[in-house]
């Protein structure tokens, strides 16, 4: 689209259009940040906290059992699942932090914030999440819980660190250890 048109012929969009202007961050499944914006902020946060030597922690969070989930309720129930998952996760952190999801995960990013006080916000999230009980659960999974991996910015390393496959290699190395629990990259 040139700068000076209000229309793209090839998607169809208005520039102005605010109906179709959170598309392109907006994941349309959870209606959290998608996984382009979500990896583009870590990236941010990531050189910010580097550069300023200031905490930043992010977290990726997988639904316990989701395999199971996503066979019980298939595509009708499930997105509505991942959605309301989305608003209870939004609602459990500050607003300065900010959730996305990258397709499979969840993640929270917790900028000024070191792995003690991630701790706090991850067992926040958790409780939150075991406490709410899931109108789209189709009876079923009306309760969930979530595993969550957490990374944080090691601020005397020059460089941009990718705390996203940090936080998921926790997660998924810490799974073998059980659910509903907070896995911590320690390389990082």
């Amino acid at each position: 689209m040139t700068p000076e048109a209000n229309y793209c012929s090839n998607c169809a969009t208005g520039r102005e259009d605010p109906t179709t202007r959170a598309l392109f961050v907006v994941d349309g499944t959870t209606g959290l940040f998608n996984g382009a914006f979500t990896a583009a902020l870590v990236d941010h946060e990531t050189s910010r906290a580097v550069r300023y030597q200031r905490p930043l922690t992010i977290l990726v969070a997988l639904i316990d059992h989701s395999e199971f989930i996503a066979n019980d309720l298939g595509p009708t129930n499930g997105p509505s699942l991942l959605r309301e998952l989305g608003e209870v996760l939004a609602d459990a952190v500050r607003d300065i932090d900010t959730v996305g999801y990258l397709g499979d995960l969840y993640c929270v990013v917790l900028p000024e914030t070191d792995q003690a006080g991630a701790m706090v916000a991850a067992d926040k999230i958790m409780h939150s999440v075991a406490a709410h009980q899931f109108t789209s659960g189709a009876g079923q999974w009306e309760r969930l819980t979530i595993s969550l991996g957490m990374a944080t910015v090691n601020s005397d390393r020059m460089g941009r660190q990718d705390l996203i496959d940090l936080a998921s290699t926790a997660l998924f190395a810490g799974r073998s250890d059980g659910s509903n629990r907070v896995h911590v990259n320690h390389g990082a």
